[in-house]
């Protein structure tokens, strides 16, 4: 399976392996020790274009309320213009809500085939 065109020339210069960056989420509280869903997928988002800001528009979606918990990981979901999806896996650097996150090897979904036919 060949991965998108949108979501590869997203991530060539990168490197899958991208993207290992901490990155310190305002949402989590000493009260309520929750990383807000929505401030993670905007700094995930944000570090990606800033990294690559011709790669095309992305959507980034996370869980809405993540424990915030030193060494947890929460798993998010990129996704190109195109339809096309890769996951995103963060892992808790510390109980207040920042992160490291790569993006997984494989895309899915959209059209990742390269082509709109089935036969053969």
């Amino acid at each position: 399976m060949r991965p998108n065109k949108d979501l590869a020339r997203l991530l060539r210069p990168l490197g899958i392996s991208l993207a290992v960056a901490a990155i310190a989420v305002g949402g989590a509280t000493a009260c309520s020790k929750t990383i807000d869903g929505k401030s993670a997928e905007t700094a995930i988002k944000q570090k990606l274009q800033a990294q690559r800001p011709e790669g095309g528009n992305i959507t980034v979606s996370c869980p809405s309320s993540i424990p915030a918990k030193s060494g947890s990981t929460f798993n998010c979901t990129l996704k190109a213009d195109d339809g096309s999806t890769i996951g995103i896996t963060a892992t808790q650097t510390d109980d207040n809500g920042t992160f490291d996150f790569k993006v997984d090897q494989a895309p899915s979904g959209g059209d990742s085939s390269g082509g709109g036919s089935s036969g053969g």
